[in-house]
């Protein structure tokens, strides 16, 4: 599965050029819990999306709004075109500069693509859904843990789960990718046939 991911990866990179937005989307690979409310996150998680401009990127924004006038955001963004953290209960309007969600809303990321995928470290916080986290360590598999508000977040509630971050190809990427993976096809197939008929 990460080879497929990987070779879909390296087709949209060489499909969009240095300069264009790149999305990444999260694939969970394991996913563990012990506890007795535990529930399966893995389609929450497989909904994240990040673009990014640039290889590296960084975000940083947080917004309290408790339904007063009084309001209090900060921001700073390097490279990230676009987030979509919805599943989370995370909504970063990048134009404004602040996060959208009710009451209480926090994300920090920091960013580096590499061969297709990213690394680097991840962390939101919500009113709904308490807070996540994820991080690499000297690779591209990502490992974190999210505590969710729709049950208990005692620490054997609380889901430990390990993904990556891939580069999501263009329509572009995959025909092309597929046409390659076609000719080797033909070019294994007639070099079996050659061979078959030099050996009668």
């Amino acid at each position: 599965m990460r080879k497929i991911l990987g070779a879909i990866a390296m087709a949209g990179c060489m499909m969009t050029g240095a300069n264009a937005t790149i999305v990444y989307q999260f694939q969970v690979t394991s996913m563990e819990c012990s506890g007795s409310h535990c529930e399966d996150w893995s389609s929450e998680l497989n909904s994240l999306t990040i673009s990014m401009s640039a290889p590296i990127g960084e975000l940083n924004v947080r917004t309290v709004d408790w339904g007063t006038p009084i309001e209090s955001t900060q921001y700073y963004n390097s490279n990230i075109v676009a987030v979509d953290f919805a599943a989370l209960d995370i909504f970063v309007n990048m134009q404004e500069g602040r996060c959208e969600s009710p009451v209480l809303c926090e994300m920090v990321a920091t960013l580096q693509a590499n061969d297709g995928y990213l690394q680097g470290i991840i962390r939101t916080l919500s009113t709904m859904y308490a807070d996540t986290f994820m991080s690499t360590n000297g690779s591209d598999l990502w490992s974190g843990y999210l505590n969710s508000d729709r049950g208990p977040t005692t620490p054997d509630n609380r889901p430990i789960y390990s993904g990556v971050w891939y580069a999501v190809p263009e329509p572009g990427a995959l025909a092309l990718l597929g046409v390659g993976l076609v000719g080797m096809v033909g070019v294994r197939q007639r070099r079996r046939t050659a061979a078959v008929a030099a050996s009668t």
